[in-house]
């Protein structure tokens, strides 16, 4: 459940939006770790099996996949799903994979 404040909730109209985790991405995690993280408490869909990751993470396209690295657990999103062109890859050659 996504509960951040954004323009909706200033002017009294908004209200939580629910994400469940599906494929590719099925697994929910809680990250816990000290206070001083900016990621303390917050809940992230992971791909299976459930794999650590970090900042060496790189992260790359499979087919339509996007796959990368959030709240320190391997992830994954189908771009297909997404609006846009629908797929994954590059916006400039020197840049990072994404849904486009």
């Amino acid at each position: 459940m996504d509960c951040h404040v954004g323009i909706d909730q200033l002017v009294g109209s908004g209200s939580p939006v629910v994400y469940p985790c599906l494929e590719p991405a099925p697994l929910r995690v809680e990250r816990r770790t000290d206070k001083s993280s900016p990621d303390e408490g917050n809940i992230f869909c992971a791909r299976d099996p459930l794999t650590t990751c970090d900042e060496s993470f790189v992260s790359s396209c499979e087919g339509t996949v996007w796959v990368y690295c959030q709240g320190g657990y391997v992830s994954a999103q189908d771009c297909s799903n997404q609006a846009g062109t629908g797929r994954c890859g590059r916006r400039t050659p020197e840049g990072l994979p994404q849904c486009l």
